[in-house]
């Protein structure tokens, strides 16, 4: 399941009375997909809301988290939310508090005999620094250790509200703990086996009317219930996704087909709203602006509101984009800004591939086909020609986010920039996001804006396609997904063969 069905799985059975209960299962393998902090929070705000309104409605209703052991503590932290944690006799919490740790490569570049041209605008700026140093320099660690400390925070805080106790920091210099050190310091509220808890459904208990049902099959059920139809006058609201490191070109994420997604969510006379789901660390510069620019136009010249949901990261390219949305939502430990801009360009000189055994010849009919060739150093002339370009562009970069956030201004500006990256938290207090909320909340926030409320649809930019469509320029995510989900059904279907094979035996 993807994010944004299990938020509305929770949502949905929020208010469906036939559901008395939910079972997460942490266990090695049941969940596929790993999530960051932000993610874990945007799940524990849809659980704790969930059980907030079955509380409303005076239900019975609880959610129970069981597990042989907790594989992450980011998986322990989503449970925390939970009614009940079960785990394990031999099991474990692995609540060891945040940390850092990060390899340089300078000292072995010199020994190859490799020379690395960095050119970056902003003294935090610190992507490139595992190349061309032996450390952190002394703004990147206090940015860093600042960082870590608002998004450790946050999960102590979250932790320890859920849970009742008051010693979660403590705790974390024992961990990890085992289960009967997470029992009796308030962590987990159960030592046992998992399958002493409720009994996890099959798809042949499930045709057999058993009444514990898996929510992959809730949610596709609720879905069927709650179709609309072909000519529903329910709100549309067109989600747009910017995964993983921004390229160009059209593969799964790149920047022609995101921004071929936005206008085609913003031609659509049935989309009301689009959300641009980001969740991206940066990447091309010129990509960056391609989806920028894809934003503005769905704002300007289909008159329709792009409100951007920030997930784990929104960084450099990243927050490039999300400048040029009417408002950011993001939870307290998104980790965003990175405002700068970094490029490097290695040399490796003729000794080095003297030493491989290696001769090179060239021919250049210019100083301009010379400038990019990695056997070529950086002449003075182009070393100069680079770092007016980088802080051109940065320029640009600022320029757009001035524009973008209504907070923010030349005076303000630099103190928010120069590479900074910050926590969710302090970008609502310094401008750079409007209000704290996960996916479900921007949606609801963009039909706010056009005066619409209630039940709505939610359409995918660009379509998903069938596996059969898949080409060389998709990444391995979206075959991995592929691949579970095959998994699955296969699984099903030898648990269903099984299941009536004992049939007809007996």
């Amino acid at each position: 399941m993807q994010l944004l069905d299990l938020l509305q799985a929770f949502q949905a059975i929020e208010t469906d009375d036939r559901v008395s209960g939910l079972v997460l299962d942490f266990s090695a393998g049941k969940n596929p997909t790993r999530f960051g902090f932000a993610m874990a929070q945007d799940i524990r705000q849809a659980l704790l809301k969930l059980a907030s309104e079955k509380q409303k409605r005076n239900s019975d209703f609880k959610t129970v988290a069981i597990t042989d052991t907790f594989e992450s503590q980011v998986d322990y932290y989503i449970a925390s939310a939970c009614s009940e944690i079960q785990m394990e006799p031999m099991g474990s919490v692995p609540l060891i508090g945040l940390s850092s740790q990060t390899t340089f490569f300078k000292n072995l570049f010199d020994k190859l005999g490799i020379q690395l041209y960095a050119f970056t605008a902003g003294v935090y700026k610190s992507f490139l620094s595992p190349f061309t140093r032996t450390g952190w320099t002394p703004e990147e660690k206090e940015n860093l250790q600042t960082l870590l400390t608002s998004l450790n925070d946050n999960m102590v805080h979250d932790i320890e509200q859920s849970r009742q106790i008051k010693n979660v920091k403590k705790l974390m210099d024992l961990g990890p703990l085992t289960a009967q050190e997470a029992f009796d310091a308030g962590l987990i509220t159960k030592i046992d086996y998992k399958r002493h808890c409720t009994p996890l459904p099959t798809l042949a208990t499930e045709r057999k009317g058993y009444p514990v049902k898996r929510l992959e099959r809730y949610c596709e059920a609720i879905k069927i219930e709650r179709s609309p139809g072909l000519f529903s006058s329910l709100p549309k609201v067109g989600v747009v996704h910017v995964n993983g490191t921004i390229n160009r070109g059209s593969r799964a994420y790149g920047s022609s087909r995101v921004a071929k997604a936005l206008i085609e969510a913003g031609a659509n006379p049935s989309i009301d709203v689009v959300v641009l789901r980001i969740d991206s660390g940066g990447g091309d510069v010129v990509a960056s602006d391609t989806i920028w620019e894809a934003c503005q136009a769905v704002r300007t010249e289909f008159n329709k509101p792009v409100i951007a949901s920030l997930g784990n990261t929104c960084a450099s390219g990243g927050y490039y984009i999300a400048s040029a949305c009417d408002e950011i939502f993001l939870l307290p430990s998104t980790i965003t800004g990175s405002i700068g801009v970094a490029s490097m360009r290695p040399y490796i000189p003729p000794t080095t591939l003297e030493k491989l055994g290696i001769t090179l010849d060239s021919v250049f009919l210019s100083k301009g086909s010379q400038s990019g060739d990695i056997f070529s150093p950086v002449s003075p002339e182009h070393e100069k020609r680079t770092k007016s370009q980088i802080a051109e562009t940065y320029k640009i970069f600022k320029s757009k986010v001035i524009h973008g956030r209504p907070k923010i201004n030349e005076t303000n500006i630099d103190s928010l920039s120069e590479g900074r990256i910050f926590t969710g938290s302090q970008a609502l207090e310094n401008g750079l996001a409007d209000e704290r909320g996960g996916f479900l909340k921007a949606i609801e926030r963009g039909l706010q804006r056009v005066g619409k409320q209630g039940n709505y649809e939610t359409v995918i930019f660009p379509p998903p396609r069938f596996f059969w469509q898949l080409g060389q320029e998709d990444n391995l995510e979206m075959g991995r997904l592929i691949y579970a989900e095959l998994k699955m059904v296969i699984n099903e279907i030898f648990a269903e063969m099984d299941t009536d094979l004992t049939r007809i035996f007996k």
